[in-house]
């Protein structure tokens, strides 16, 4: 089959008001009421797993997209919903998908790079990469461009016991590169803590333009993830924490360490208009960490970025948020607020100073 040639194929596809729309799996109903901010009438039409929803709303997805990317916190990904199948947790699924999918090329630019994202929910006789992989040769067969890396458009599916779900969409619009947002760090030498892939997800999916040779604070730095992160970047970083760094620190020279609380370096130590960056993963309250956030903004020069995490109790989640950021405002350009594949029981919050 031949691929359409040129031309805006994302503009000229008939509309769809079918999404399917992942969050973490304890999640789904503060995503869901993410998207029902958005449009109002919006509906659930029904999980395919924990944190996996399929929901209709008379918003295109440009518009939707934009909303959830602005306001909401607990959506992580979202594609169009197109096609749905019959699958049979048999290894001949992979050749069904592969053929509807190659029907759907008239939706595709073939001038435009494309990946293929699937998620396979449960245990199956294939799993997403052999369907990735099958897929993305019968459309390179067909004239498409693959590029995992930098796809300009997707064809996402979702395959569950039963069902598969297929969506064609522009890549900007699907809230995350990866597939159902679950976006996934190769373990590094000297690696400190998993905390580390928080603030590593965090300059992605915010789009956080760091320059190496900048000065960074990290609040409630020890062990030291964070700090060894913000040295990768190469950016020199002041690390506060009454807790010891990590041994593997010591010997850096761009690390200054000082044993103090937040509070205490605040109040002796600080100079306004001293860093590129400032973050915060300490575990405190929502609105205490914020009211700490909006005291340390003097310290950032003009147009300095922040990154920080709310720890968020069991209930009223979007209430917690909602009140940090009414806090954050007084003193930050909100970038966004997301909980993020790495994040736990928290979300991350990307700010900038005015």
């Amino acid at each position: 089959m031949q691929a359409q040639r040129g031309g805006d194929a994302f503009a000229k596809r008939e509309r769809t008001d079918a999404y399917v729309v992942t969050s973490a799996p304890e999640s789904w109903e503060l995503a869901f009421e993410d998207i029902r901010d958005a449009d109002p009438e919006a509906r659930l039409v029904k999980g395919l797993s924990p944190g996996v929803l399929v929901v209709q709303s008379e918003l295109a997805l440009p518009e939707l997209t934009k909303h959830v990317r602005m306001h909401g916190t607990f959506v992580r990904h979202i594609f169009p919903l197109i096609q749905v199948l019959s699958l049979h947790e048999a290894q001949s699924d992979v050749a069904v998908l592969v053929d509807r999918c190659l029907s759907l090329t008239a939706k595709l630019d073939s001038l435009k790079s494309l990946s293929v994202q699937t998620r396979v929910l449960g245990g199956r006789a294939y799993r997403g990469y052999d369907v990735n992989i099958a897929v993305s040769a019968a459309l390179a067969e067909s004239g498409f461009h693959v590029d995992v890396k930098h796809p300009e458009q997707v064809i996402s599916i979702v395959c569950t016991d039963t069902e598969g779900y297929i969506g064609v969409s522009a890549a900007k619009h699907n809230l995350s590169d990866w597939a159902g947002g679950i976006r996934r760090f190769a373990r590094e030498d000297g690696q400190i803590s998993r905390a580390e892939f928080k603030l590593l997800e965090a300059l992605e999916v915010f789009s956080l333009q760091i320059s190496a040779g900048g000065m960074a604070l990290d609040f409630g730095a020890a062990p030291g993830g964070w700090t060894r992160v913000l040295r990768s970047k190469g950016l020199r970083v002041v690390a506060v924490d009454p807790a010891p760094l990590d041994s593997r620190l010591k010997s850096d020279s761009n690390i200054m360490y000082v044993p103090a609380t937040a509070q205490e370096y605040l109040s002796k130590f600080a100079q306004p208009n001293s860093f590129d960056l400032l973050v915060n993963d300490m575990r405190m309250d929502p609105i205490s960490s914020a009211n700490l956030m909006c005291h340390a903004a003097p310290l950032l020069k003009a147009n300095g970025a922040a990154v920080m995490t709310l720890k968020l109790k069991s209930k009223s989640q979007r209430k917690q948020v909602r009140h940090a950021l009414e806090v954050l405002v007084s003193r930050y350009a909100v970038l966004g607020t997301r909980k993020l594949f790495h994040n736990r029981s928290e979300v991350t919050v990307a700010l900038q100073q005015g």
